[in-house]
């Protein structure tokens, strides 16, 4: 899915449309305002795109979330890199750990961001910084294609 699209889904979206900080690459993402998020490609402006990742600023936790479920400082070092230099005194939060909520074979990568998004800032969540099995529900990219990209195109 390009940023454009992503961003026409978004905005269709009213509990996701006013906490939208954009779609960015890599390495031009920038600071979050609080209680917002934005959607990162993994690669650099000047490269074709690869995998979406989510990173949010919620409860005053800047909080990073791949749907697969990789590491952060291993997998995606121009974020890391991003993220060390914007937020220099936090912690980034990993919202997702292995095996992550996305298979690996799945290209729905932005729509899983999406999911994310609604199970990051659903009010009832304690905390921003939970691990998948036991906090993220699973859900079938059938049921995220209907509930995000069907009902919007």
């Amino acid at each position: 899915m390009n940023s454009l699209t992503l961003s026409k889904i978004i905005q269709k979206i009213p509990t996701l449309k006013r906490r939208f900080g954009g779609v960015f690459a890599a390495d031009t993402f920038t600071r979050l305002r609080p209680n917002t998020f934005q959607i990162v490609n993994a690669s650099k402006a000047n490269h074709p795109g690869s995998h979406w990742v989510l990173i949010c600023h919620r409860k005053g936790q800047v909080v990073f979330a791949d749907p697969l479920g990789f590491n952060l400082n291993t997998s995606y070092k121009i974020i890391a890199q991003r993220l060390a230099k914007l937020y220099p005194k936090q912690t980034i939060c990993q919202a997702v750990k292995p095996p992550g909520i996305q298979p690996i074979q799945s290209d729905a990568c932005a729509l899983y961001c999406l999911y994310l998004v609604h199970i990051i800032f659903t009010p009832n969540t304690k905390s921003s910084c939970f691990s998948y099995p036991n906090k993220i529900p699973l859900i079938y990219e059938s049921t995220l294609k209907r509930l995000y990209y069907y009902n919007v195109y």
